[in-house]
């Protein structure tokens, strides 16, 4: 988990107080996104879907779930 201000709101600092006994959190380093593994994911596909053309919201859809089906994704963290 990163410091994103999507994880430090209150709502989450507060589900996270409520589960202290049964979570375990490591924060990311800031400005370190390798160690991300949605930014590794997030990356590759935007550069396979961010600028092709897909006929329908179906047919893209298509395509994301067979790149990610066939995709190796190394997470060397």
């Amino acid at each position: 988990m990163d410091k994103a201000p999507q994880h430090t709101s209150h709502d989450v600092t507060d589900l996270l107080q409520e589960y202290r006994g049964s979570l375990r959190l490591r924060y990311l380093p800031m400005g370190v996104p390798e160690l991300n593994a949605t930014e590794i994911v997030g990356t590759s596909s935007r550069e396979n879907f961010m600028y092709k053309y897909y006929s329908s919201i179906n047919d893209r859809m298509d395509a994301v779930m067979e790149f990610l089906r066939i995709t190796r994704f190394n997470f060397d963290i």
